[in-house]
């Protein structure tokens, strides 16, 4: 196994999954698109140091601060067009 736990396990293999289709693929456009699993930073680092594009599904009850700030950021555009 490559981790404690499953998902270190899917973390460790998603890495060389990525690493090696990057090596093999430098310059092919793409657009990863995955899970919650894959909405943190280590991982979203590693995209960007692939120089991989990405949609990543994310919940709000793993990432509250991200989600109150979208609202807020809504309530202030709002206010803005009156």
């Amino acid at each position: 196994m490559d981790g404690n736990n499953k998902n270190d396990s899917e973390r460790n293999a998603s890495k060389r999954l990525l690493k090696d289709f990057r090596r093999e693929h430098p310059h092919l456009e793409v657009i990863i698109v995955e899970d919650g699993l894959a909405s943190n930073y280590p991982h979203l680092a590693l995209l960007d140091e692939l120089k991989l594009e990405y949609i990543i599904m994310v919940k709000p009850g793993d990432h509250s601060f991200l989600f109150d700030w979208v609202k807020h950021v809504v309530r202030q555009l709002s206010l803005l067009s009156k």
